[in-house]
């Protein structure tokens, strides 16, 4: 019987195979194959990522931004989109000429405000064609351009007739001309001319810029006086030189000076004896404009390893601020110059310590480099620095 089904088996498909041969090829398109899904693929297909179905439109220039990283990635566009830039194309200007750090002027240290003028002074800006000058007398207020030069070289400009005892702000801004349109760069910082004058503190008369700003140095203002008293900070390596206020019990700082003291320098107060324009000090070294202290203790320049302005012990020089001496105080040769021309013998001497280096603070320390064998404030040697362009 095993047999026999067998058989009809096997005639039965080889007749269902002729048949399928046999069959029209639009009867074979109809017919679905399914395949076969294994069993440990997913019964669904993968759908992609959704895409937007809207196309995405590119942010035109000062138009709105999205808020997204992408956004700002994908659209943002410095050139057009920064609003500095934006406000400066309002002008009609191509904004990409100027808008660098080196296209902002800078106002100087060396601008001179006076009663009545101001003289600004500012540092010139690299092609550019010019300049335009603001004014107002409110810092956040309203600038008025109060001027229009022509030329990057120009670099000053006086402003009169203004109101004395008046608060006055400036500001510059450079630019540059091309085809008739004008580029304009950044606002540079803002100068104020306020009402300088003196200011009394702790029994101290101090002078005080018109931008508020204390006068380190008041020689000029006050006059060559008759007597002054040199104040030493021994901790601090600082000589403070002040004048007398006539009629009132106030000190005028008038200047400071950097020194290089040492542990044997004395404290208290002293009157000087004596004065030598060169002396063989210590180590031995020389020592020009000195004007003694007490005893073998004296201020005297830096160092000089002989009797020669081109000598200078450059080593010792670099140490001034610091406490190295043998006892007597170091100053700068412009500095010694100046006690041995204007305080005359018996001038009071007041050694002290203290944190505090003084109403005028501590002056910096300059370092020199090994080939600088000459104090550049030694005016003896002025000449040497302008061969080198150093000073």
């Amino acid at each position: 019987m095993r047999k026999i089904n067998q058989g009809l088996v096997c005639l039965l498909t080889a007749f269902l195979c002729a048949a399928s041969l046999s069959l029209p090829a639009s009867a074979q398109e109809t017919v679905p194959v399914q395949p076969v899904q294994p069993s440990a693929r997913p019964t669904q297909p993968v759908q992609p990522a959704a895409r937007p179905t809207q196309p995405v439109q590119p942010v035109q220039p000062g138009g709105s931004r999205g808020n997204t990283a992408r956004d700002r990635g994908a659209f943002y566009n410095p050139r057009t989109d920064n609003p500095q830039r934006r406000s400066i194309q309002n002008t009609q200007t191509q904004a990409s000429d100027m808008t660098s750090a080196s296209d902002r002027p800078v106002i100087t240290d060396q601008t001179e405000p006076y009663e009545d003028k101001i003289i600004l002074k500012w540092k010139q800006v690299e092609g550019a064609s010019g300049y335009e000058i603001f004014r107002s007398q409110k810092e956040t207020g309203t600038y008025t351009k109060v001027k229009s030069i022509s030329g990057a070289a120009t670099v000053e400009w006086t402003d009169e007739n203004l109101k004395k005892g008046e608060t006055y702000y400036y500001k510059i801004r450079a630019y540059r001309e091309s085809g008739g349109k004008k580029t304009y760069g950044k606002f540079s910082n803002i100068y104020k001319k306020g009402k300088a004058g003196w200011v009394y503190k702790d029994n101290e008369k101090l002078y005080y810029d018109s931008q508020g700003k204390l006068v380190t140095d008041v020689s000029s203002l006050i006059g060559e006086q008759s007597s002054y008293v040199l104040m030493v900070n021994k901790q601090e390596n600082v000589v403070t030189v002040y004048a007398k206020d006539g009629g009132t019990d106030a000190l005028i700082p008038v200047k400071a000076f950097i020194c290089a003291t040492g542990e044997d320098t004395p404290t208290g107060t002293f009157y000087t004896p004596q004065k030598y324009r060169w002396l063989l000090l210590v180590g031995p070294c020389y020592g020009q404009w000195c004007t003694g202290i007490q005893g073998d203790i004296l201020f005297h320049s830096s160092p000089y390893k002989t009797q020669d302005n081109k000598d200078l012990d450059v080593a010792e020089y670099n140490k001034l601020g610091t406490t190295c001496s043998h006892g007597c105080v170091r100053l700068k040769a412009g500095d010694a110059k100046w006690i041995y021309d204007n305080c005359a013998v018996n001038t009071q001497v007041v050694i002290y310590n203290s944190s505090d280096p003084g109403p005028l603070g501590k002056p910096e320390a300059e370092q020199l480099d090994a080939s600088h064998t000459w104090d550049p404030t030694d005016p003896n040697m002025s000449s040497e620095c302008q061969k080198r362009h150093c000073h």
